[in-house]
């Protein structure tokens, strides 16, 4: 894959099970994506959820430009733009809130998207381990502020949604706003 070879991670088959398995009986009109990478992600919630009106950010342009390529569909908008500032904009609720963007910027975009969420919506991070990083041990200074943020997003998580944090592939997050 094209993905695999410039480093952009795409949805594992192991977590692409699951989310069907999960997704099966939600219902989803408004479902936003944070990070769409080439689209793959995008895809897959598509096939999940036919019905969802899906806008999928992504702010690195050549990602962009490759997500939008590889699908076209009504019910998809292909934002490019950073997620936190789409988020303090938005006006419409989010049914399901998708993060697989830039995992320090994990708690922001939760900040901004609470105010859309109403209790049941839906919240699934993917790659919540950040390979292998522990947040509650010491770590090297070069990873200090992803594990303070990372730590202040489950704290936030935890304290706004029902959730657990699975060992699927580099960690999923689920949860269920209260």
């Amino acid at each position: 894959l094209e993905a695999d070879r410039v480093g952009v991670s795409v949805i594992s088959n192991e977590v692409g099970e699951f989310l069907a398995f999960y997704l099966k009986n939600k219902i989803v009109k408004e479902l936003v994506e944070i990070g769409s990478g080439y689209g793959y992600s995008t895809k897959l919630l598509h096939l999940l959820l036919p019905k969802a009106n899906i806008v999928s950010l992504e702010r690195h342009i050549p990602r962009y430009e490759v997500a939008k390529d590889f699908l076209s569909h009504p019910n998809i908008e292909f934002v490019l733009g950073d997620g936190q500032d789409y988020l303090a904009k938005r006006k419409k609720k989010i049914d399901l809130l998708f993060l697989d963007g830039s995992k320090p910027h994990y708690v922001y975009f939760l900040q901004e998207a609470l105010a859309h969420m109403n209790k049941g919506s839906l919240l699934i991070a993917d790659n919540i381990f950040a390979r292998g990083l522990s947040y509650d041990s010491k770590c090297d200074r070069r990873h200090r502020t992803l594990q303070r943020r990372m730590h202040a997003f489950l704290e936030l998580v935890f304290e706004e949604f029902h959730a657990t944090i699975l060992p699927i592939d580099d960690g999923l997050l689920i949860g269920e706003k209260k």
